[in-house]
Formats: structure tokens, C-alpha cells, sequence
């Protein structure tokens, strides 16, 4: 098969603000934009859809930002400013994670960085006010974000720290089973990994979209997937 590697974006679910169409399913135009920009075809995979069925159609996968994973998922109460994200969105992502297909390429944003970390096993900081003694992750200022050498992030970016709009009030605690922690924000964790290409990055990349590491990130992680795909092709497991 030829044309660009396609990068399948599962999207979000909410309520509509005018009109008769009850809940929808979106997907912020700038994280769109990133993978068309790094020479990827985005396509939006909505809640409900057949997991096996997407790994045939995708390339690889992003997560986007979006509300808070049920606490229940790692073993906690609910902490009074949980908002739980849709269980139908939940459901197909924490399925697609964990049964993807070995070397697909995943890129987490915010609340895709936290999916990441608890479908393999880990844990958040619910409220980072509780620990932290201020709400500064959620406002969106640039936060310094210093980066762990010789980890993908540190390969993709080629410096040791970068600079990242943040809005977030939780974050990843323990990143669970496979994945590692490369990048912190003071004592909070900006990133993680796991083997092969799998990246979940706290800060919200596509909001600074003429940042040289949020183009480098998007780059590299198209150009995976494009490498993903001539290996299934090669493979013959079309």
C-alpha cells in the first residue's frame, strides 16, 4: 500500500452546546494538524469501534487530552475534583492499548499520557494542588521540562530540556509495568515511555505548534509509524 502512514486519533466524547445532536465525538483541530504537518493522514477512531478492525485500518495511535480517568481503574476513592471521563471512551482506549499489535507506534497527550500509565498497571496523583502546594500545571504557562538522556524524547528533541504549555491538575504517579519516567517538570512527571515507540508526553505539544521539539516529536513519531507500516506491509499481514 502506498500514501502517508495513517495515525489513528481516538477521540474525545462530549456534550454539544447547541443543536440536537446530544453527545459528540471530537478531536481538537492542532492535533490534527500536527500529523498532517509531519506528513501523516489523521484519522478520527470513535468510541465503539471494533479494536481489531482499527489496528487493520491505522499506522499508529494518539491519545488526546480530555478528562480524568475513573480512579477506580488504580485501585483509588475518587478525590473530590475527579471528572471521569466517559466510560465508552475509556473502554476502547484501555482495550486498544493493551492488546495493540507488537511495535505500533502510540503517542499519549496529557490525559493520553495517564491512559498510558494505567493500563499498564500504574497510578496518578489525582490532584496536583494536594501535593505539589499550587495549581500552576493547570493555567498554561510554558513549564521547564528537563528531559533524561539517551531516552527517545531526549533522541527526538536533541536537547536536554524544552519548554511545554501545561493543563493539568493530575499527572502520573507510578507509570506502571514497561514504562519509565524521562522527563519531569520540578518533582512532576512530563513524560514517559515504554519499548519500541511508545511515548506519553503530560504537556500539550500541539499547543505550541511552531516549537522545533513539538515538530521534531510529531515528526518522528509519523515517521514510525510510516516504518511500522512498510514492516506489516513487507510481512504480508495486511
Amino acid at each position: 500500500m502506498s500514501g502517508h502512514p495513517r495515525i489513528g486519533v481516538i477521540m474525545g466524547l462530549g456534550r454539544a452546546h447547541a443543536g440536537n445532536d446530544g453527545e459528540r465525538c471530537y478531536v481538537g483541530r492542532p492535533y490534527m494538524d500536527g500529523v498532517l504537518q509531519a506528513g501523516g493522514l489523521p484519522m478520527g477512531i470513535s468510541p465503539g469501534s471494533p479494536p481489531a478492525e482499527v489496528y487493520r485500518a491505522v499506522d499508529g495511535l494518539m491519545l488526546i487530552g480530555g478528562p480524568d480517568i475513573d480512579p477506580a481503574h488504580y485501585g483509588q476513592s475518587r478525590h473530590e475534583r475527579t471528572e471521569v471521563v466517559p466510560a465508552d471512551r475509556w473502554q476502547i482506549e484501555s482495550t486498544i492499548l493493551g492488546q495493540r499489535p507488537s511495535g505500533m507506534p502510540v503517542l499519549g497527550v496529557c490525559y493520553g499520557c495517564q491512559a498510558l500509565a494505567v493500563v499498564a498497571g500504574g497510578t496518578l496523583d489525582q490532584h496536583l494542588p494536594d501535593s505539589v502546594g499550587d495549581d500552576r500545571h493547570s493555567k498554561g504557562a510554558l513549564e521547564t521540562i528537563t528531559i533524561e538522556p539517551g531516552s527517545l524524547l531526549h533522541q527526538l528533541v536533541e536537547t536536554g530540556e524544552v519548554e511545554g504549555k501545561s493543563f493539568h491538575h493530575q499527572a502520573v504517579r507510578d507509570p506502571g509495568r514497561g514504562m519509565r519516567v524521562v522527563a519531569r517538570s520540578g518533582d512532576v512527571v512530563e513524560a514517559i515511555e515504554g519499548d519500541g515507540w511508545v511515548l506519553g508526553l503530560q504537556w500539550h505539544l500541539e499547543r505550541t505548534p511552531e516549537s522545533p521539539a513539538t515538530k521534531r516529536i510529531f515528526r518522528g513519531f509519523v515517521q514510525a509509524c510510516q516504518s511500522y507500516r512498510e514492516g506489516a506491509e513487507s510481512c504480508g499481514t495486511w
